[in-house]
C-alpha cells in the first residue's frame, strides 16, 4: 500500500480463503465414563490381525483403533451437549406432568433414570471442557502474563527439594542435597565390576587392518 508518514510500507492481507483442515484425533477422557468402554476397546484390539514386525503391528493397530473410536464416538456417544439438552427437556416435561396430574410408577422410574443419565452427561461435558482448557493453555499459555508467572513460580516452589533422606540419613543443606544427588547418578552409571570375561582362543570372522582403514 502507499506509504504516508512512516518509512515503512503498510501491507494489507486478505484472509477470506479458508482451507479445510483435517481434524486431528484426540482421545476424549469422557469416554472413560461410558459403560463398557474398556471392554469395547479390548475387543477391538484383539480383533485386529496384522503381520510384520512388532513396531509395524503396533502402528497398524493404533491406526485401526483410532478409526473405530471415531466411528463409535459419532454413532453412539454423539454430541454430549445435545444429549444433555434432550434429557433435560424430557425431565422438565415429566416435572410439569407431576404438577398437573401426577406421575405413574413407570414415569417416576423413567425420570429417575434420566436424572442419573443427566448427571453422567454433565460430568462428561465438564471433563471435555477441562481437557479443552488444558489444550488451549498448552497452545497459548507461553505468553508473558502475570498469571503465567504466578503459575510458573508456584510450580517451581512445588518442584523444589528441601529435604533428602539417603539410607536413613536426612540432608537439609542444599549443597549436601546436590552432592548426594550427583553421587547417586555417578554410582548408577558406573560399572562395579573389576573382572571381565576374555575372548582369547575364539575364532571370529575378521578383516585386515588395511581393509578396516
Amino acid at each position: 500500500m502507499e506509504r504516508l508518514y512512516s518509512d515503512h510500507f503498510p501491507i494489507s492481507l486478505s484472509g477470506n480463503v479458508r482451507r479445510a483442515r483435517k481434524k486431528p484425533f484426540r482421545f476424549e477422557k469422557m469416554w472413560l465414563k461410558v459403560d463398557g468402554f474398556g471392554e469395547r476397546v479390548r475387543t477391538w484390539w484383539m480383533s485386529y490381525d496384522f503381520r510384520g514386525s512388532p513396531s509395524y503391528v503396533l502402528d497398524c493397530k493404533l491406526k485401526a483403533l483410532k478409526i473405530d473410536l471415531k466411528r463409535w464416538n459419532e454413532e453412539l456417544v454423539g454430541d454430549v451437549n445435545h444429549c444433555k439438552t434432550q434429557c433435560l427437556s424430557v425431565i422438565e416435561e415429566l416435572d410439569r406432568r407431576e404438577e398437573s396430574r401426577g406421575l405413574t410408577g413407570e414415569e417416576r422410574v423413567t425420570r429417575g433414570e434420566l436424572r442419573e443419565e443427566l448427571e453422567r452427561l454433565v460430568e462428561m461435558e465438564e471433563i471435555t471442557w477441562r481437557q479443552k482448557s488444558r489444550i488451549k493453555w498448552l497452545k497459548e499459555g507461553h505468553k508473558c502474563t502475570r498469571f503465567f508467572h504466578r503459575v510458573a513460580n508456584f510450580n517451581r516452589r512445588n518442584n523444589s527439594i528441601n529435604m533428602l533422606k539417603v539410607e536413613g540419613v536426612t540432608f537439609e543443606d542444599l549443597h549436601e542435597i546436590g552432592t548426594q544427588m550427583v553421587s547417586l547418578y555417578q554410582n548408577l552409571y558406573q560399572e562395579q565390576f573389576d573382572w571381565r570375561p576374555e575372548l582369547e582362543g575364539l575364532e571370529f570372522s575378521s578383516i585386515s587392518e588395511e581393509e578396516a582403514s
